[in-house]
């Protein structure tokens, strides 16, 4: 038996037109199977570096995040065209199309990789049959779409990874994601710790986003997470174990010439 996107996808079809409904059971898995290959394809070729052992331990809305952080237009469509410039510098009067581009949207995979998932466990209450095809044909189609581009991904030249410093897992970015966002998050389910990333004479260095707060009773300085940080937040001093508590949140500011001068 061959289980690749392509294989799986047509055998998705053929179990949506059983007349048994039972078969939409095992169109659903196929399905799954099929989005999880398309991903894990595409992660691989755009970001190579990757350890293998690491990349089988997500699922693909956690690889396409993945992704992004290595290149923000990594789940946009888009069409190649290439031609030999008559001139140097100027682009070609003959372009050529290459190729097609068709990724999963975030928001589409997370979305339908949970609920097409959700049919292949014991039903709780009694399923629609009319209604589950005509969802399964409709992912079927989308699926059927993306497997039509011929680019599996962008090419990444160069990333970048360092231990996070809470679960103490790889954290990986691209390049091209620093330009743009000079922000990284942990891609652990259960971190996601976030990170300033800081590029000092080309050599870049990441930050827990942190805010510091003064202990009241000995000036001890406790640095807080930014995300955690919300009114009702309660956190001990760890020199005098002297309790705080976050009441509300107040911000400074000033005119914007005046502060540039002091």
């Amino acid at each position: 038996m061959k289980i690749d996107k392509r294989a799986c996808l047509e055998r998705a079809k053929r179990l949506i037109n059983e007349e048994d409904p039972i078969c939409l059971i095992y169109a659903a898995l196929e399905l799954r199977m099929c989005m999880e290959d398309i991903t894990y394809e595409k992660l691989r070729v755009s970001a190579r570096h990757i350890p293998e052992e690491i990349i089988n331990t997500w699922q693909p809305p956690q690889a396409v995040r993945a992704l992004l952080e290595y290149e923000p237009d990594t789940d946009k469509s888009f069409l190649l065209f290439a031609g030999i410039e008559e001139e140097y510098g100027k682009p070609s009067t003959d372009m050529k199309f290459v190729g097609e581009h068709k990724p999963f949207k975030m928001a589409w995979l997370r979305k339908h990789y949970n609920k097409v998932g959700s049919y292949l466990h014991f039903p709780k209450n009694s399923v629609n049959i009319t209604e589950l095809k005509d969802y399964l044909e409709s992912v079927m189609k989308d699926t059927e779409e993306v497997i039509k581009g011929n680019i599996l991904g962008g090419w990444i030249d160069e990333g970048y990874d360092f231990e996070c410093i809470h679960c103490h897992k790889t954290v990986f970015c691209g390049k091209q994601r620093l330009l743009r966002s000079k922000e990284v998050i942990c891609l652990n389910p259960n971190c996601g710790a976030e990170y300033f990333a800081i590029n000092d004479n080309d050599q870049v260095y990441f930050k827990l986003k942190t805010i510091e707060f003064k202990c009241i009773n000995c000036d001890t300085i406790i640095s807080i997470e930014n995300r955690k940080v919300e009114a009702g937040l309660t956190f001990k001093c760890p020199s005098c174990s002297l309790a705080h508590k976050i009441v509300g949140r107040e911000w400074a500011y000033g005119i914007e010439k005046e502060i540039a001068e002091r």
